[in-house]
């Protein structure tokens, strides 16, 4: 090692995080020959860990799990160990069986066979190239490092500065450049020893710190050019472009001095991509090739040999090897593969080496789209299918095919490219099926785009004439394009979309449309009946996931927030089962939301992470400005003020690219909540009546629930004010009342006491319904407002038994930011704020504690937590060992009590 003292140290000082049972992983970036194989070897030599390791090949990335399935070749005997659902889903990813493969799962596998290793002793995981590792194995591995906490695992990978691997995800990153140059100098004396002085400095200049360039810069200079004589630099000096371009010139001008049957040996070599000793000979020699020809490639340091493999010095070399050959010989490489490569594989290299149509190797191909989706391979299946599309002589052959790739492309997260695939495939009426995956495609990419009518529209237009004789496709795709039209803000277009679903939908959907259309045409009060027979029709076992979705929705608008958490809990559960990595994002968002309502942060906080990891993975931009402001809301909540005014802006900026966001709405109700903790009557005002016609006008649900804010800040700005006020608590009070939640109706009460002469009443009234209906932040509120109207007429004493209740409200559930208006009332009152109950000490937990102990409570097992989690057993027993002191228990059967004691809504 040359001059990498710095980097060494902070690999070192991960291996060290490791061996004391932390988790850690890191991402290694540079150029091309910038040393980070070399720091990866350097790693690899602690022999106090357990090692597994593997490097991404570009050939290889069209193979499903292909990476993962070298990484554990060594450990593959360890995987009977993992609970029988991982076993499956591991054993189909990696081929060991035909199950169909759920990518989640795979995920999990991967986390607690690496659990299972590190208990031996610390594991390294070191992943080289990584930007050419298999999408599938890609997602398994980053799976699994995020959710590293207790298991003394290191995972590094190393990667290109412009690769676009692990970008955005929050893993920590060394970046590479070039060495100092007395370390250079040093590297090129000890390699090149015979250069010229005036040459060396030449070197030096030219490889600018790079390690393979001071390597292999030196090769491509004749013996006259290293003695410093006249001759001219060959073009890798000469070329004009990045140090890697020049370094890659240079193996091509060493290729192009190889005999052409030593050539084809290299090219099989490169194209082949596994480094299976005995293909690539065999079709290395059915091309013309001799044993000779592998071992010039060797003495030229291009290849190396070593236990049955045969693989490339550097990847350079197998784009030089592909860019000096000509198309023939490409070609020809691929087919002497195909001949002597069995399954799958052997199949890809045949249609590398085809031009033009082939109905019969189209139809083979296919078959390897198919059989890449049952093992969950998903881009994989997309790109094959596209590539039988190419080879379809008939339009409808390759019509089917592009609507499949598109399909698979969408559920892989590559958004981007399913669009393009759609619209390559174009329509066509005598196939519906793939009509209707089609219509399925072009509605979500423009949900993402922010154009849900416009999504609605596709499905009425596209899906619902295809639905022909298919009542529970007709089903979903009517609940889906009522969510998608409710989503939108109302006028002719959206109206249209409802007038034709009412034309098709019935039962159960018929209330649904009604009550959608109802409630988005600005009656949300009228609509609670039919959105009320909808969702207990719904919430039944059995019902589809799109059906089950619109009732959580439609459950917002009558403000059942238990069931509608409950719904999200479940559908959550079943995108895990089911592999659906698209719709994930949708419950987890839901879920954040209700669990916030219901006054508990934490796990909304959890919630919204792995929704906003699962939006990042599948590329959902707009579902990803939704979380955000969602977030934003959080933190206002919490009192993290700065945290939700940079949040919060961050999210409307993100909305301004689009026609439309629900981010916008949560970001300004973020603001307001700031504004309201802070007695910002004004700007809270103003800000509501711009939402009220802005981006975030089309959320009925939102702008219900923030009603009550607007009748407070416009009640506290005095009596030219109430006529406004009056109005929005008018609109709340009838929709309360039309629902009939105790919270919904506490909160009205609470509105009416804000405009009262006589308001005591209408607070006491208030309490009595919270105490039916929980919601911790509303409950605080009334208490709070309650005590500030006591205090405001010298009721000192009454005043501070109701800012105290409040206080200790906000207190139990996080509520930093309320918490803090309280204390400051309570001050203002004349009282010392109260010294919080020790027996209370449930905020003393993370949020991944909390979790972790409520699902014991329940009696479950540690296997159990982590498969309903997504972490290791391992994580939740460390979970647990440090939740028990803190709650002051030592064991499960403790917890239930107190948890009810520190959490009357447990």
């Amino acid at each position: 090692m040359y001059g990498r003292d710095k980097e060494r140290a902070e690999l070192r000082a991960l291996a060290d995080s490791v061996r004391a049972g932390q988790g850690a992983a890191l991402v290694l970036r540079g150029a091309p020959g910038i040393g980070k194989t070399a720091l990866l070897d350097d790693l690899a030599a602690d022999t106090e860990f357990g090692l597994l390791r593997v490097t991404g090949v570009e050939t290889e990335a069209e193979l499903p799990y292909a990476a993962l399935h070298l990484l554990l070749r060594p450990v593959v005997d360890r995987i009977d160990v993992l609970p029988q659902a991982l076993r499956a889903a591991m054993q189909g990813a990696l081929g060991l069986s035909a199950d169909v493969v759920n990518r989640f799962q795979v995920g999990l596998a991967l986390l607690t066979l690496f659990a299972e290793l590190s208990a031996d002793r610390p594991l390294l995981c070191l992943v080289d190239d990584a930007q050419w590792l298999d999408r599938e194995s890609a997602d398994a591995l980053l799976f699994a490092v995020r959710r590293l906490q207790a298991e003394p695992v290191g995972v590094v990978f190393a990667a290109r500065d412009d690769g676009g691997f692990a970008e955005s995800l929050g893993l920590a990153e060394l970046h590479l450049t070039g060495i100092a140059e007395d370390a250079a100098e040093q590297l090129l004396a000890e390699h090149s020893a015979d250069l010229a002085l005036g040459v060396r400095d030449q070197m030096l200049r030219e490889a600018e710190g790079n390690p393979l360039a001071l390597l292999e810069l030196p090769r491509s200079l004749t013996p006259e050019q290293r003695a410093g004589g006249f001759a001219p630099l060959t073009p890798a000096f000469v070329e004009v472009g990045t140090l890697p371009s020049r370094v890659l010139r240079g193996y091509r001008e060493r290729i192009a001095l190889l005999p052409s049957a030593t050539r084809m040996c290299l090219l099989v070599t490169a194209v082949a991509g596994d480094g299976d000793r005995d293909v690539i000979l065999s079709a290395a020699m059915a091309a013309g090739g001799t044993l000779e020809d592998f071992a010039r490639l060797e003495r030229a340091r291009l290849i190396r040999t070593a236990d049955a493999r045969i693989t490339l010095w550097h990847p350079l070399i197998r784009v030089a090897a592909q860019v000096e050959a000509d198309i023939k010989e490409r070609f020809d490489a691929h087919r002497v593969l195909a001949d002597t490569t069995e399954g799958d594989r052997g199949l890809l290299h045949r249609a590398a080496a085809t031009t033009g149509v082939d109905d019969r190797l189209a139809d083979d191909i296919e078959g390897v789209a198919t059989r890449a989706e049952v093992r969950g391979a998903l881009s994989i299946a997309s790109s094959t299918a596209e590539r039988a599309a190419a080879m379809s002589g008939q339009p409808g052959d390759r019509f089917r095919r592009l609507a499949y790739a598109a399909a698979t492309a969408l559920e892989a997260g590559q958004l981007d490219r399913a669009e393009q695939l759609a619209r390559r495939a174009g329509k066509r009426a005598d196939d519906p099926a793939s009509t209707r995956r089609l219509a399925g495609v072009r509605a979500l990419l423009e949900f993402e785009r922010g154009v849900p009518v416009t999504a609605a529209r596709v499905l009425v237009d596209d899906a619902v004439p295809a639905a022909a004789g298919m009542p529970e496709y007709l089903a979903s795709v009517v609940a889906r394009a009522a969510v998608y039209a409710w989503s939108s803000a109302y006028g002719p277009e959206q109206q249209a979309v409802f007038d034709r679903l009412k034309s098709v939908a019935a039962g159960r959907l018929a209330r649904l449309v009604e009550g959608l259309d109802k409630a988005t045409a600005g009656d949300p009060a009228g609509a609670v009946a039919e959105l009320d027979a909808y969702v207990r029709a719904a919430d039944v076992p059995g019902t589809p996931v799109p059906q089950r979705l619109a009732a959580a929705y439609a459950g917002l608008l009558l403000g059942d927030h238990r069931r509608v958490r409950d719904l999200a809990a479940g559908l959550v559960a079943d995108c895990y089962e089911e592999g659906r990595a698209m719709l994930l994002p949708q419950p987890l968002g839901l879920l954040a939301v209700t669990q916030l309502l219901l006054g508990k942060p934490e796990e909304a906080a959890a919630a919204r992470d792995e929704a906003l990891r699962t939006a990042v993975d599948t590329g959902q931009h707009h579902r990803r400005g939704h979380l955000t402001g969602l977030t934003a809301w959080l933190h206002a909540v919490q009192g993290r003020d700065d945290l939700a005014d940079t949040t919060a802006r961050e999210a409307l900026a993100a909305c301004e690219q689009r026609y439309w966001t629900a981010g916008s709405g949560w970001a300004v109700h973020a603001l307001t909540v700031l504004d309201l903790q802070h007695s910002r009557y004004d700007s809270a005002l103003d800000r509501l009546r711009r939402a009220a016609v802005g981006p975030a006008r089309h959320s009925v649900s939102l702008q219900l629930h923030t009603l009550p804010d607007r009748v407070e800040a416009a009640a506290r700005l005095g009596p030219e004010m109430y006529a406004e006020a009056a109005d929005a608590k008018d609109k709340f009070t009838d929709w309360a009342q039309a629902v009939g939640r105790p919270w919904a109706l506490a909160v009205a009460e609470r509105c009416a006491a804000l405009l009262s002469e006589d308001a005591e009443p209408h607070y006491e009234r208030a309490l009595v319904l919270h105490a039916e209906d929980a919601h911790p932040i509303e409950h605080g509120r009334t208490h709070l407002l309650y005590g500030e109207w006591l205090r405001r007429r010298q009721r000192r004493a009454d005043a501070a038994v109701q800012l105290n209740a409040a206080r200790e409200v906000f207190r139990r559930i996080g509520a930093g930011g309320w918490q803090t208006r309280a204390d400051d009332e309570l001050r203002a009152a004349g009282y010392a704020e109260p010294t919080p109950d020790p027996a209370i000490p449930l905020a003393m937990l993370t949020s991944q504690e909390r979790q972790v102990v409520r699902l014991a409570a329940t009696g479950a097992s540690n296997r159990d937590i982590a498969a309903r989690l997504f972490l290791s057993p391992r994580t939740v027993g460390f979970h647990l060992y440090k939740a028990y002191p803190k709650l002051g228990v030592s064991t499960r059967a403790e917890l239930t009590s107190i948890l009810k004691r520190a959490d009357p809504d447990t």
